[in-house]
């Protein structure tokens, strides 16, 4: 059995914090404020990003250190539900992300910028479709769905 060979955690926090600036800024149709990790208790519309805990492991890598990773990750959000229509329309915002990551993925991500300049994006991804969090409670419904991160990192001399 081969050993598994991880991400260093200093560039995967590293990547998560580009990643968050990045995704927060888009425009997807809410006026929701985002949160890092967790949503606000009272707040609605809310709406969150978390990276799934997951362990990263570098995929084909080559002797010059350079190797392709995935971040997974999952966003959450919370709206007020008062009936049929409402609980259809609040996917509409993570589904609005799906449609942004594939247009950046296509175009070569002209406005994520990373820290690390030895890191090319492959991919943002849509993993699987929004879905109910927690039931509809006093009016209100979280729905989650999980997206991933391509990327490729350069060797030393590439």
């Amino acid at each position: 059995m081969e050993k598994k060979i991880l991400v260093d955690a200093a560039e995967l926090t590293q990547l998560v914090i580009d990643l968050y600036n990045y995704i927060r800024k888009l425009d997807i149709g809410t006026k929701a404020k985002w949160h890092n990790e967790y949503l606000e208790a009272n707040e609605i519309p809310c709406i969150a990003f978390k990276k799934e805990s997951a362990t990263v492991e570098k995929k084909n890598p080559n002797i010059k250190g350079g190797y392709e990773a995935e971040i997974p990750f999952v966003i959450y959000y919370r709206d007020e539900v008062k009936d049929t229509k409402d609980t259809l329309n609040i996917v509409e915002p993570l589904n609005k992300l799906s449609e942004i990551f594939n247009k950046e993925t296509e175009v070569e991500f002209p406005s994520l910028k990373l820290t690390n300049k030895k890191i090319e994006p492959v991919a943002l991804e849509m993993t699987a479709t929004p879905s109910d969090a927690t039931g509809i409670e006093n009016n209100k419904a979280t729905f989650v769905a999980s997206y991933r991160f391509i990327y490729r990192k350069k060797g030393d001399f590439e």
